[in-house]
């Protein structure tokens, strides 16, 4: 007898982990631009919805997914307003086979021109994940992540194997709209931006742990990777090239730019205007960026210096970097003001046009233990 209450006791404590595994899964829902109906309920490829604006009007809870079909396009906007929690994200990506379903900013009438500010965009939300999408032809943004209003931050969201281009402004963006907001611990990876109006990818207005890794970003009107008023980001393994700035760190408001780790990056071929270069920083006189890391790079072939710093630094270094074949030099060090404190060490810097290294008068800067091989002068001091 007690083995029998034993054994209906553990098939009861196993139904409910059964039963709750399932509910943390979450649903599964399915949209398909051409076969798809809204008055369908989603839940399986036989009966898809059609809309995004079926989607944009449904609730969702954390571990659902919605599922696009690859090879479709839709002309809407997805408006993101409901969040995930740990470890059970709301989930966006692609079912079936071939291309990443497009999600447009163009109408179908005009496929190529802007009609709509965003492709996807989030406001305060947590804990979301886009996978395999692609993003175009929006007047702003293609995807837009942004804190909300009233002190409510966005967070935790990863972009995974997305493609933005072709918008108006940038191709992917996290920011916040106001100084009590913020956008924090936001990934993309493996992701891809070209051809956008202003950056590939861009962190600015109160951004905190931002990564890019994996990812490439080319032939944007400005820069291929920027960060303004941002605190804490990796660049990892990413490739930039054919933008005016391959990497840029710049900002004027709010004085906040730290912790910025730039590695393992191939970054070349960025040109267009007079102070171009493969990475930038710059911001206002007085104050200093701190903890910039630029290390285990290929920086070369750009039309200017392969690094321009025209910014006090502090605690930052510049390492194992291999810099080459740069129009105007290898790394200037020029900032507008003296002071700071940085290290460049361990470098090759070769086959560079104007110079090896400049330096600036009264910087705050260590150079030693770097190679110097056929620039226009090995080390200039102004």
């Amino acid at each position: 007898v007690r083995g029998a209450k034993m054994r209906k006791i553990l098939g009861c404590l196993l139904f409910l982990l059964i039963m709750t595994s399932q509910l943390i899964a979450g649903k599964v829902y399915y949209v398909d631009a051409k076969n798809g109906n809204d008055q369908n309920s989603g839940l399986s490829e036989a009966t898809a919805w059609k809309t995004i604006s079926k989607v944009n009007n449904s609730n969702f809870s954390p571990g659902d997914t919605i599922l696009f079909k690859r090879g479709e396009t839709w002309y809407e906007m997805l408006d993101v307003y409901w969040s995930g929690t740990d470890g059970n994200p709301i989930t966006f990506g692609a079912y079936g086979t071939g291309n990443r379903p497009i999600i447009s900013g163009a109408t179908a009438g005009n496929p190529t021109r802007p009609s709509r500010e965003w492709c996807v965009v989030c406001y305060g939300e947590h804990h979301l994940r886009f996978e395999s999408l692609e993003f175009q032809y929006a007047n702003g943004d293609g995807a837009r992540t942004n804190g909300g209003s009233g002190r409510v931050y966005l967070h935790h969201v990863d972009f995974v194997d997305c493609v933005s281009h072709h918008n108006g402004i940038h191709g992917f963006k996290a920011s916040a709209d106001e100084e009590t907001t913020k956008a924090q611990y936001v990934t993309y990876t493996n992701c891809l931006s070209y051809d956008n109006g202003f950056h590939g990818f861009q962190a600015s207005d109160g951004s905190e742990n931002i990564s890019y890794i994996n990812c490439v970003a080319h032939d944007n009107a400005d820069s291929g990777i920027r960060f303004g008023e941002t605190v804490v980001a990796l660049v990892r393994n990413c490739v930039s090239y054919n933008n005016v700035y391959g990497v840029r760190m710049e900002d004027w408001e709010d004085q906040i730019l730290s912790n910025i780790t730039i590695e393992g990056c191939d970054i070349y071929s960025n040109s267009g205007v007079a102070d171009s270069c493969g990475i930038y920083a710059l911001g206002p006189v007085g104050w200093v960026f701190d903890s910039i890391i630029i290390r285990y790079n290929k920086i070369h072939n750009n039309g200017g210096p392969g690094i321009d710093n025209q910014q006090p630094l502090s605690n930052s270094k510049v390492y194992y970097n291999l810099i080459w074949g740069n129009t105007e030099g290898g790394i200037s060090w020029q900032p507008y003001e003296s002071g700071g404190s940085s290290v460049i060490y361990n470098n090759a810097v070769a086959n560079n046009s104007s110079f090896g290294i400049e330096v600036g008068p009264g910087v705050g800067v260590t150079i030693k233990n770097n190679i110097l091989y056929q620039n226009g002068a090995q080390v200039y001091a102004d």
